[in-house]
């Protein structure tokens, strides 16, 4: 955050398009990787198979590559910038927004359809934990359908003119709530040994 910030803080003071700026940038990214490489490996622990899994690393680049993708088109949608440029980030995001939703569809840990199931259990099973999946699950697919949209009305527009910013802050809200959801279906409610 702190490499970001000073990247803005040079382009805000005119130094957009220097070496030094580009540098500083691209060395937030790569360490933004680095970060979100570590955040998924703390968290594939031996003592908690359900986080074990290839689900967790994936997730965790997914939600940030969707989300980052729908931001940087947000962000160039309201700029100055050309429509092919924030096209690109919307593409991205509706690719990396309907592989997320797949893959929780699929392999959510305790909700997905091939996600990692716990052993038997004397507790009943509870409800609230499947509407919630299936809430976050409907919350990606109205994500999905907002960004289509943005990429539908950006087709029709001459260069220069911008994609409705609505839709982009609409599909940046909704695929956030739905990932708020994820995070709290992953962290808060999954069953652990001994619990």
């Amino acid at each position: 955050m702190a490499l970001v910030s000073l990247g803005l803080f040079l382009v805000w003071g005119g130094w957009a398009g220097t070496g030094i700026t580009r540098g500083i940038m691209i060395a937030a990214a790569l360490l933004g990787v680095l970060f979100i490489l570590s955040m998924s490996k703390l968290y594939m622990l031996p003592t908690v198979p359900p986080w074990n899994q290839a689900y967790t690393p994936l997730s965790f680049f997914l939600t940030s590559l969707s989300l980052g993708a729908l931001a940087a088109a947000l962000i160039r949608g309201l700029g100055a910038e050309a429509l092919s440029r924030s096209a690109v980030f919307i593409m991205l995001s509706f690719i990396f927004a309907a592989a997320e939703a797949a893959l929780s569809f699929l392999a959510a840990p305790g909700y997905g359809v091939f996600g990692y199931r716990s052993g038997p259990s004397l507790r009943p099973p509870a409800e609230a934990p499947r509407f919630l999946h299936r809430t976050r699950l409907a919350l990606s697919l109205a994500a999905i359908v907002l960004i289509g949209a943005a990429l539908r009305a950006g087709s029709g527009r001459s260069e220069g003119e911008q994609i409705p910013a609505v839709l982009l802050a609409s599909a940046f809200a909704v695929l956030l709530s739905g990932q708020f959801l994820g995070r709290f279906l992953f962290y808060g409610l999954l069953t652990r040994p001994g619990r």
